[in-house]
């Protein structure tokens, strides 16, 4: 179950319940989603188990395949999409929410490039963004959700957790760059490494 968490003070973003990875899928923590300022690179967002400590924390490329893969049991395939969509979509509202507070209409393509950047920041990428004209380009050294399933042996649920990062980027394009289409990835390449996020003036 996906829950909104409205604590300001420490700038939490949502929670989830997280299971054991077994077969019996036994509920074992509380993840929390929270924006944090890394002196690297700036504002990320981390997953953390409550009363766990920083050893058992996150990065969003984790949260994603973590997520997913406690959505196997959303009786089929269809609504096990329509959840990875729903989680997507709501993180990146919230983190729209918490990230920027100046007023809408001052949003733009250079709002969407920070929130892109923090997106990928947060899931541990090396990258770099080329914007020529109306194309803006994220050029991704690795896939940092095949990286993650590798370490971790989420493998499974790469295309579900893939589709999930859509959901999110789709959500931050249309709320802060609403000229503007994503051209890459497409859903129907879900398998394929993450190798560049393109998008494009309408």
């Amino acid at each position: 179950m996906l829950v909104e968490i409205n604590t300001a003070q420490d700038e939490a973003l949502l929670s989830y319940m997280v299971g054991s990875g077994d077969m019996r899928f036994i509920e074992n923590g509380e993840r929390a989603l929270f924006l944090r300022y890394d002196p690297a690179v700036g504002q990320i967002i981390r997953g953390e188990l409550r009363e766990c400590g920083p050893l058992c924390d996150v990065n969003l490329s984790g949260v994603l395949l973590e997520y997913v893969m406690g959505c196997e049991d959303c009786r089929g395939a269809k609504r096990t999409a329509e959840a990875a969509d729903r989680f997507g979509r709501q993180l990146a509202r919230r983190f729209i929410d918490l990230r920027y507070q100046e007023p809408a209409e001052t949003f733009g393509i250079a709002t969407l490039t920070d929130a892109v950047t923090t997106v990928l920041h947060s899931m541990d990428a090396s990258f770099e963004v080329d914007q020529s004209g109306s194309v803006l380009r994220f050029i991704l050294d690795d896939c940092p959700l095949h990286a993650t399933a590798r370490q971790s042996g989420l493998n499974l649920w790469v295309a579900l957790a893939h589709r999930a990062f859509i959901a999110l980027n789709d959500t931050l394009l249309q709320e802060l760059a609403p000229g503007w289409v994503r051209q890459w990835p497409v859903e129907r390449e879900s398998d394929a490494p993450l190798r560049e996020l393109r998008f494009a003036k309408i």
